[in-house]
């Protein structure tokens, strides 16, 4: 079993029905805290790497130690859901959780699959610009937007552009759809939802939601808590589990330079500005193939993730360093 201070990774966690990100953090930390017989303020830090509405389920990663600081390059990173929205009916937080604000009949003779597709495809083919709701985390004036929801109170959002790399009908059931959907973060489903509504004419909200994927990430990985519960409480090591995900193995969908440990050093001393040595390392790591240079590279030393660059404007600088072992 790992000790405590080297347990450094993610484990990959179904999220279920009515439980808040947050809450899925600390029932984690709960449980390492009892299986390493630790109190629960001496466990080295547990984040998760990006928010799911309580009434949503799926993918949710957990990085536990110094993966921690891998989270941001999850949070950015595309998202994959699938749901259901329901037509004909208006809430005040867009999902069906909400307060009912109205409803309508809807005559769905002339609705077919293919309708609604190509409203979804609009979405996919056009600049999209999303307003976030009020029922959400955003904030203004440094308080979130749902409590200021909650209150009644309304303020000026700005539109924020989205890309939606795919957006599927998977089947129909009207006044219901099912869909699959493939976007970059920061969409939100439940604005989606209206949106689509809209383009038919008609009110809707979405009924329910599972994310899928987040990057490279797959729920099919992931494991609900009650089996996380089942296997610590055999005293199984969490970095045994299948839904584990080593410090050093989570960018590994990022492309990746070898560097020496002499290398490491200098890049870990690094000061801003132009360096012959990244330019090196990054020419000397592309292929005649690539058309689009990666808006990050992972750094490894013998296998180990030793850091990270970042492109802007085609000028490499070092992002993260992390020690050598």
């Amino acid at each position: 079993m790992p000790s405590l201070k080297d347990l450094n990774g993610a484990i990959l966690i179904d999220k279920p029905v009515g439980l808040s990100s947050f809450g899925v953090v600390h029932q984690v930390k709960k449980q390492l805290s009892q299986h390493f017989d630790c109190p629960m303020r001496r466990l080295p830090k547990v984040g998760h790497g990006g928010t799911l509405d309580p009434f949503a389920t799926g993918l949710l990663i957990v990085f536990i130690g110094k993966a921690s600081k891998l989270a941001d390059y999850f949070l950015g990173s595309d998202k994959g859901y699938e749901g259901t929205i329901e037509f004909g009916i208006k809430t005040d937080s867009a999902d069906i959780t909400g307060q009912l604000l109205e409803s309508e009949k809807i005559d769905f003779t002339h609705w077919t699959e293919e309708l609604v597709q190509r409203e979804c495809d609009f979405f996919t083919h056009s600049p999209y610009f999303q307003t976030p709701p009020m029922f959400s985390a955003k904030k203004h004036q440094g308080k979130p937007l749902y409590r200021l929801a909650r209150k009644g109170i309304e303020v000026p959002r700005e539109p924020k552009q989205c890309h939606l790399r795919s957006f599927r009908v998977v089947s129909t059931c009207f006044p219901e759809i099912r869909f699959q959907l493939q976007c970059s973060s920061g969409t939100y489903v439940r604005t989606l939802a209206e949106d689509l509504a809209k383009r038919l004419n008609t009110l809707g909200v979405l009924k329910s939601l599972r994310r899928t994927h987040c990057g490279a990430k797959s729920l099919n990985q992931a494991i609900s808590l009650e089996s996380l519960t089942e296997h610590l409480s055999h005293e199984e090591p969490i970095n045994t589990l299948s839904s584990w995900v080593d410090f050093k193995d989570l960018l590994n969908h990022f492309k990746t330079i070898e560097v020496s440990r002499s290398e490491f050093f200098q890049i870990k001393t690094m000061k801003d500005g132009p360096s012959p040595l990244l330019n090196r390392l990054v020419v000397n790591s592309q292929t005649n193939d690539e058309t689009k240079p990666p808006n990050f590279l992972a750094l490894k030393h013998q296998h180990q993730l030793v850091g990270v660059l970042k492109n802007v404007n085609h000028e490499w600088s070092v992002h993260k360093t992390f020690g050598l072992r």
